[in-house]
């Protein structure tokens, strides 16, 4: 008995297109954009002069999640992730962190939809 695995889309957003039902591919799905109070918050954590790093404990407390919850996140791109601070070691910003906080906080207060994979990897990129 084989078992085949099933074809999922793209899970970037900015990459997933739609199949009709005659099987032509469609133009890309454009990303939603992030409003200003979100872009502000990336902009503000961008601009912190302190960088402070936190080891996985600290940054999962920071969060008020499990470790495991974090990497589960992390793993579904809606968690900051880690960078290199030595050969043995990773850590992780801790203003990318608040500003993470920030918009699920806003996100809550306002009852928006914000695509949180959009906003960390605009949080995240350089």
């Amino acid at each position: 008995m084989k078992i085949r695995a099933k074809a999922e889309p793209a899970s970037d957003p900015a990459l997933r297109q739609t199949i009709s039902d005659s099987g032509e591919t469609a133009k890309p799905v454009a990303p939603r954009t992030l409003g200003a109070p979100y872009l502000a918050l990336i902009e503000k954590a961008k601009n912190t002069p302190s960088r402070n790093a936190l080891c996985k404990k600290a940054a999962a407390a920071k969060a008020g999640i499990a470790v495991s919850t974090m990497f589960r996140d992390i793993k579904a791109g809606i968690f900051v992730p880690s960078f290199r601070r030595s050969a043995h070691g990773s850590a992780w910003l801790d203003v990318e962190i608040d500003a993470l906080l920030g918009a699920r906080i806003l996100m809550s207060r306002t009852g928006e939809d914000v695509d949180l994979k959009i906003f960390v990897a605009l949080l995240i990129a350089t």
